[in-house]
């Protein structure tokens, strides 16, 4: 019995060994253009213990009769690919 017990501790092991991933410091920086345009940063900065991010970050923007462009997304300085999908009347970028 205390084999089978011991099993199954270790095999749940892997469960509760997993890091969390938090959030340290979020900065946005709005820049309003002559042309009434604006060009929107974000910074994010994450600490993912004992794993990478796998999944990644969503963020949400209410759509409205603007047109959003995406410029670019990176992670640690390096470009990195990401995808747009409609939720409700949201905007998510991945």
């Amino acid at each position: 019995m205390k084999k089978l017990f011991a099993v199954f501790v270790l095999a749940l092991l892997p469960i509760f060994s997993f890091g969390q991933a938090r959030i340290l410091n979020f900065s946005i920086k709005a820049e309003v253009q002559t042309n009434a345009s604006a060009v929107i940063t974000e910074e994010i900065t994450v600490n993912a213990e004992h794993n990478q991010i796998r999944r990644g970050i969503c963020r949400d923007i209410p759509q409205s009769n603007l047109e959003i462009k995406i410029q670019s997304l990176s992670m640690d300085g390096v470009s990195h690919p990401y995808f747009t999908e409609n939720k409700g009347k949201d905007l998510r970028i991945n």
